[in-house]
């Protein structure tokens, strides 16, 4: 289901949701695969979590059964991103709930993590911008990622930026991604 906002776009569908408000303050950039929409750095954005928190239920999910699930903001300690799982199993919630305040991205975490790969929770990341919600299960170890919106949320490649293609320049100094739109990969036999 696409639904035009006033200032946006809401995209449900039974894998994952889109939902995305333009502001003033966003400019777009184009990309050799993609269009990035930036928005200007700001300190008065304040800082995200650093550890495993719980922010309740999460009412602002695109569908209505999901807004009494608990939503988990996973620590990884980005302004511009938000990283969240959300879950209304009550073990997983309640594991999560003993698991407040922890690194998951130390090797003392990895039990958690797994029992979060596990349970193969909704996945949710929120920007200055909007949403991406993720339904699609999480596939176990060495097994194949579902067709659709699915996540890499892998630690290895926290707080790195990968480098830049020749043809692809980098944001402006003051500016960080809030939301891309990639474009499809055409093989040479598709018009």
């Amino acid at each position: 289901m696409v639904e035009p906002t006033d200032v946006g776009i809401r995209i449900v569908t039974p894998r994952g949701a889109l939902i995305a408000a333009l502001t003033a303050d966003c400019r777009a950039f184009e990309r050799v695969r993609s269009i990035v929409f930036a928005l200007p750095d700001r300190s008065d954005a304040g800082p995200r979590h650093r550890a495993l928190t719980e922010r309740g239920p999460d009412r602002a999910a695109a569908r209505a059964q999901d807004r009494d699930a608990i939503l988990f903001d996973l620590g990884l300690g980005s302004v511009p991103i938000a990283a969240a799982i959300r879950s209304a199993d009550p073990e997983l919630v309640a594991a999560l709930r003993a698991g407040c305040g922890t690194d998951l991205f130390v090797p003392r975490a990895m039990a958690l993590l797994g029992a979060v790969a596990a349970a193969s929770p909704q996945r949710v990341f929120e920007s200055g911008l909007g949403r991406i919600e993720v339904y699609t299960p999480i596939p176990p170890p060495k097994g194949r990622t579902n067709p659709g919106p699915h996540t890499h949320l892998l630690p290895q490649f926290f707080g790195r930026r990968a480098p830049p293609h020749p043809d692809d320049p980098i944001l402006p100094a003051g500016w960080h991604a809030a939301l891309s739109v990639f474009r499809p990969r055409f093989t040479a036999h598709e018009n």
